[in-house]
Parts: C-alpha cells; structure tokens; sequence
C-alpha cells in the first residue's frame, strides 16, 4: 500500500518523469528520479485524466409566486378599547385574517411610538393610544387596527403606603 501511495506521489510531482526503484541503505525499498546504484527503472503509466462534459447554461425557470392573501381583519382584543390596566408589562393579543405572509411584519405602536415585540413595558400613568399595523416588505402600511385608548393607573410613589388594622 504504501509504496502504492508512493509512486502515485512521485508520478504527480514528476509528470513523466523517470522513475527508479531501489533498496535503500536501511534495507527499505524506495523509489527516486534519479538513478542510484542497483536501481531499476520503472515503467510508470500516464496519469488518467477526465474531461468532463461541456456545461451549457439553462435558463431559468421562473415559478410563479403565489399570490400573497390580502388582509381582511386586524383587531386588538386586548387590552379592551376604554380599559383601566395596572401592569408594568401589558401583552397585546389580536386577531389577524388571514395570517401573516412571508416577509411582512405586524408592529406595536403606543401613542404614536413604534415598540419592540408585541408586549407594552413601563407604561406611564393616564391615557394612552394603541394600535397594530402589518407592514409590508418595502414598509407600506397594508392594513392597521382601530385605536384602542386604554388608561394605565399605577400607585403613586409619593402616596404612603397602606396599612392594614
């Protein structure tokens, strides 16, 4: 095997070359391009080549997109429109028909203030706006929710704090 591995080294750093075979001063057989004393000549066999086929660009076959389903329906459900809420953080949950397609995105807005993700955090005390809008790929508005006004009463923290009797 190893001398196998060999002489496929030494015909793919000769290309052609003449190769010898001998013993070395170790007893171990060893193959060179150089003649040594009582080495034999090897009659090594052109190296295989391939050719692959010649590549011929096809054109491209262009599917047909399926046509993206256009929205009919998207509402908060909550919180409820006119809703008093005491939360630090207020998840919003809708209803959207059909579902959402590929590429677009639906964004959280509170008064006017576009918002990571679809939970409201830190919400200050009083009125506040909200409301959903799917955008598009290139960020047009395709469809929006009505407003909601919900009312956030949180305990002041200048207020002493209750005891019970």
């Amino acid at each position: 095997m190893k001398q196998g591995v060999l002489i496929l080294a030494l015909v793919a750093v000769s290309a052609q070359a003449t190769v010898y075979q001998y013993t070395n001063k170790q007893g171990k057989v060893s193959y060179s391009d150089t003649p040594q004393q009582g080495a034999k000549k090897i009659d090594v066999p052109p190296v295989m080549t391939y050719e692959p086929p010649k590549y011929t660009e096809q054109p491209v076959k262009k599917f047909r997109e399926p046509p993206q389903a256009v929205y009919q329906t998207l509402n908060i459900l909550s919180p409820a429109h006119e809703s008093t809420v005491r939360m630090e953080q207020l998840p919003v949950t809708y209803v959207l028909e059909p579902s959402l397609n590929e590429g677009d995105t639906l964004v959280l807005y509170v008064d006017n203030i576009k918002q990571e993700g679809l939970v409201i955090n830190g919400l200050d005390r009083g009125q506040h706006t909200i409301r959903l809008e799917i955008r598009g790929v290139a960020g047009e508005v395709l469809l929006a929710s009505p407003e909601h006004i919900i009312y956030n009463q949180r305990s002041s923290a200048f207020s002493p704090s209750r005891t019970t009797p």
